[in-house]
Formats: C-alpha cells, sequence, structure tokens
C-alpha cells in the first residue's frame, strides 16, 4: 500500500462526536417548537426487539409528547415499513386527524423509507429525526421503553408470540390509565391527555427543562 500510495478507509475525526454529525435526513426540530405542552402537536416513535423463543419480534410505540401518553403501538414479527404505516394510520385516524404536528423518530430504515414519508407528507405531517446512536434525542420513548421491559418483560418467560402481545397490550393500558407521572402532577397519562394540561398541573421534568426557553419556563 504504501509503494502504490494508498490508505485504509478510516473515520473522519469528528466520527465519535454526535453534536458535530450532520443529519443524513432532517435535523431534530423539536427544540424550536412552541407548542410542547400541547397535545396532538408532536409525537415520538421508536421502536424495539424483544426475544420470544429465540425469534426477534419488534414493537412499534407511538407517543404523545404532552403527555407521555402510548397513543399507538404495534407488536410484529417483521421490520417492513408497511407495519409502521399501518400503526400511523390507525393511530393518526383515532386522535381525529390532527393537522400540522411534529413526528420526531431516529434514522431507521423503516422512518426514513419512501412509504413511510409518502404518508406523512400527504397528512401535512412534519418528519423530525434524532441525531443516529443519540437516544436522548427521543428519550420519552426510550423511557417508556425501559419501563416496559424493568416492569414487565424481564420479569416474565413467555413461550408464543400471542402470549407476549397480550402482555405488552396490557401493560400499555397499565402504563396509560394506572401508573401516575411525577412530571404530570401524579396524574397518569391519560388523565392528563385529557384536562391535565389546562389545569397546570404538569411539573417540568429534566426533559422540559431542556427543550423549552428560560422565557417559557418561567411560564411554570
Amino acid at each position: 500500500m504504501d509503494e502504490m500510495d494508498l490508505v485504509p478507509n478510516k473515520p473522519d475525526d469528528d466520527y465519535n462526536n454526535y453534536h458535530k454529525r450532520k443529519y443524513s435526513y432532517k435535523p431534530n426540530i423539536i427544540s424550536k417548537s412552541k407548542h410542547y405542552l400541547y397535545p396532538n402537536k408532536i409525537w415520538v416513535s421508536e421502536l424495539t426487539y424483544i426475544k420470544v423463543q429465540r425469534e426477534h419480534n419488534y414493537l412499534f410505540v407511538i407517543i404523545d409528547l404532552s403527555s407521555s401518553k402510548v397513543i399507538g403501538h404495534k407488536f410484529s414479527k417483521s421490520l417492513e415499513a408497511s407495519e409502521l404505516v399501518a400503526l400511523m394510520d390507525t393511530t393518526y385516524k383515532a386522535r381525529n386527524n390532527p393537522k400540522n404536528f411534529i413526528f420526531n423518530c431516529d434514522q431507521g430504515l423503516q422512518y426514513t423509507s419512501l412509504l413511510f414519508k409518502r404518508y406523512l407528507r400527504k397528512n401535512d405531517i412534519t418528519q423530525s429525526f434524532s441525531k443516529k446512536a443519540c437516544p436522548y434525542d427521543n428519550s420519552v420513548a426510550e423511557s417508556f421503553f425501559a419501563s416496559l421491559k424493568k416492569e414487565e418483560i424481564y420479569r416474565h418467560i413467555y413461550i408464543s408470540f400471542e402470549e407476549l402481545e397480550d402482555a405488552i397490550d396490557k401493560y400499555i393500558v397499565f402504563f396509560n390509565t394506572v401508573r401516575p407521572h411525577g412530571s404530570l402532577g401524579h396524574l397518569t397519562p391519560d388523565e392528563f391527555d385529557k384536562d391535565g394540561l389546562y389545569e397546570g398541573k404538569r411539573k417540568p421534568s429534566k426533559l422540559t427543562v431542556f427543550i423549552l426557553s428560560k422565557q417559557q419556563m418561567s411560564n411554570f
């Protein structure tokens, strides 16, 4: 290689500095939004891998950022973008077809697929992306997965896809309707989704502090 003036491929100097990386598709625009506390203004989504009998399965979730409520989920044996589009369509209709909101996600192939991006454009939904390998950009969804796994999945052994699917469905009902959140004034996500915002019961969480400006924080 020396004789032929060849050099090996290697990462650039900023490879390990996530703050200096360029976005592959579109930057995270949540921090610029003025509607963080309002329902149906910012949705976040993520997927996680869950094994059943050595087989990988996949859980997609969609969360309304204002209340941390899981408004849509799909447990699937496939990672196809069509699974995500089907979930998005069901959730979108269940929330009465809201307009002009932000959908934040990671840069996975399902979220960057032409099929999914076409669906968002068709419904005037603005897509926002987290930085690669930076889970803090989507911490609400990551936190939900952590709670799901610690409080439910890691405590049981599931022998079938259907058994785990049923357990996930029940946990999400528990998470939304029974489990209180300190950042929501100890309301459940379902209670807060209905009236907590307008009663002034939300307390600023660490994520809220990170996102809101000093001027916005003065309103609490």
